[in-house]
């Protein structure tokens, strides 16, 4: 298990069966923040993920803060 930063707080790894499995507790900046730090997170989020091999399953929970449609 580790902690990347104050936004992803724990990369935990765990074996299932014969498979591996990345979970990933994530954080995203709340509406309001500056672009530049929503990019920061969206950048070591695709840092993160990137650097798990391709045969590792990647779980990710938290609160990612998405949103759909035009009116945000």
């Amino acid at each position: 298990m580790k902690r990347v930063n104050e936004r992803i707080n724990m990369c935990l790894k765990v074996l299932i069966g014969d498979k591996l499995v990345t979970c990933i507790c994530a954080y995203a900046s709340q509406t309001g923040r500056s672009a530049e730090e929503k990019d920061s997170f969206w950048d070591q989020m695709i840092s993160v993920t990137g650097s798990i091999l391709a045969s590792e399953l990647i779980v990710v929970g938290g609160d990612v803060n998405g949103h759909v449609g035009t009116n945000v």
